[in-house]
């Protein structure tokens, strides 16, 4: 996880070391369908503009096919504003 972001929280639940986020998924089965892992930051002073995020699974048993086991995605973070609306009557 980039330095510039505070881990909140995580579903499935995560284990945190050194702004890695690591998770057993033993309990979902081989060829299962898609799974979700929502991570939930906060962005701190920097985190503005494209933050890279990659996720990688390794395995003890042996592996078929390395090529799917890599992901990365680009977030782009930006500062909200809120700007006061006036009305006239």
């Amino acid at each position: 996880m980039p330095p510039t972001l505070t881990f909140l929280n995580a579903t499935p639940p995560a284990t945190v070391a050194s702004n890695v986020l690591y998770w057993d998924i033993t309990q979902w089965p081989a060829h299962s369908a898609p799974q979700t892992i929502l991570v939930s930051v906060t962005p701190g002073n920097g985190a503005l503009g494209d933050l890279t995020i990659k996720a990688a699974i390794d395995s003890v048993t042996p592996e078929v096919n390395l090529r799917n086991n890599q992901s990365t995605a680009t977030v782009s973070v930006a500062q909200d504003h809120f700007l006061p609306l006036v009305g006239q009557p």
